[in-house]
């Protein structure tokens, strides 16, 4: 656990207000730049499936599809498309406040040198900066933040969870109720994310490739012991 007294109240303050400009840089930024249309292609389908214009087959992240409803069936703004293209545009803004915020404070109870335990505070809420910064121009998040997409509410969704460790590890007291919210947040996401089976599917197979190798291994060892033995053998015939 990391004790109180390390992180001073000064430190959160600062990376709380990191947290704060990185999320309103990244609110105006995607906000310039939202699309005003359904942009083509899968979003655009999704959009279709979801707002009830079409059959809604192998539906891809049933609560981000609810969260989609429920905003598609207000009245404002006026535009559909900007209103289900709005739940991307927070979910990008709420990620990048808290890679901000997870890196400054992960990097700060990581950081133990006493040479370096002076600048750790300031150097912390810098990495968070840069980290929050570089998620918010980042062409991947950019893109996903500005028009219907379910990947960068899975993100966000990640984040929310990891963002949990941090009561767990100030406050011994929460690792309980803190535990019990990250189980429940992990089988939801497994039970109704798409990245979960693909993350599944590559275990899997890295777990068949390494028994694999592991057979091949044996296999050349096996032949390698046979070959000295037979070696040995004649060497002792020819004796």
């Amino acid at each position: 656990m990391v004790d109180k007294k390390e992180l001073a109240p000064a430190f959160g303050i600062r990376l709380g207000l990191c947290m704060l400009g990185v999320s309103l840089v990244a609110l105006v930024v995607y906000s310039l730049t939202l699309a005003g249309y359904v942009f083509p292609g899968e979003s655009a389908r999704l959009c279709t499936q979801w707002m009830g214009m079409d059959a809604l087959d192998a539906p891809k992240g049933p609560i981000w599809g609810a969260v989609v409803k429920a905003v598609g069936g207000l009245s404002f703004p006026a535009n559909i498309a900007v209103r289900i293209n709005l739940v991307s545009l927070v979910c990008g803004v709420l990620s990048a406040g808290l890679v901000c915020g997870l890196v400054g404070f992960f990097v700060r109870c990581t950081v133990r040198q006493e040479d370096t335990v002076r600048l750790v505070d300031g150097a912390s809420v810098v990495a968070g900066l840069a980290a929050g910064l570089a998620c918010v121009f980042s062409s991947a998040v950019w893109q996903t933040a500005t028009h219907l997409e379910y990947r960068i509410f899975d993100v966000c969704f990640a984040l929310l969870l990891f963002a949990l460790f941090v009561p767990m590890l100030r406050w011994p007291k929460a690792l309980p109720a803190c535990v019990v919210l990250l189980g429940a947040g992990v089988g939801v996401g497994v039970a109704v994310s798409p990245l979960s089976a693909y993350t599944g599917r590559v275990r899997a197979q890295s777990s068949a490739s390494a028994r694999t190798r592991a057979r091949r291994r044996g296999n050349v060892v096996r032949l390698i012991g046979r070959k000295a033995l037979l070696s040995e053998i004649k060497r002792g015939g020819g004796r």
